[in-house]
């Protein structure tokens, strides 16, 4: 009885192992071989710009396309701090329809400025 033990735990050990092999091939096989194609996000000019208080449509930057109201005025940046950086950062020109991540674009009133975002040498965008 204790051999028929053996030969049982080791035939479910062998199928387990061939089972997280087959498991492992097909996320191999998968990850090389997607099914799914990436959407290439497009840029478009949007139609429209609605004037908001305090923001220069000709502005490309964070900086120079949202300005502080009349009477106030910005407060200093180190140089190297991420005021800095953000200040800089740069955006797509006012109006620029929202990309989707599925390719498409589309048209919001409620976004102020499109940011002009590069990750690994490919355009992507956050919005606001």
């Amino acid at each position: 009885m204790g051999n028929n033990k053996k030969k049982r735990g080791r035939l479910v050990a062998g199928i387990l192992i061939v089972l997280l092999l087959i498991g492992g091939l097909a996320a191999v096989y998968l990850r090389v071989n997607p099914t799914w194609k990436a959407a290439e996000l497009k840029v478009e000019q949007g139609g429209r710009y609605a004037e908001l208080d305090g923001t220069d449509p000709a502005g490309m930057t964070v900086e120079t396309r949202f300005i502080p109201p009349e009477g106030y005025s910005r407060a200093a940046a180190e140089a190297g701090s991420f005021a800095e950086y953000l200040r800089g950062y740069p955006l797509f020109p006012a109006g620029t329809k929202l990309p989707v991540y599925d390719g498409t674009s589309m048209d919001s009133a409620y976004a102020a400025a499109v940011f002009d975002i590069s990750v690994w040498g490919r355009r992507l965008s956050a919005v606001r």
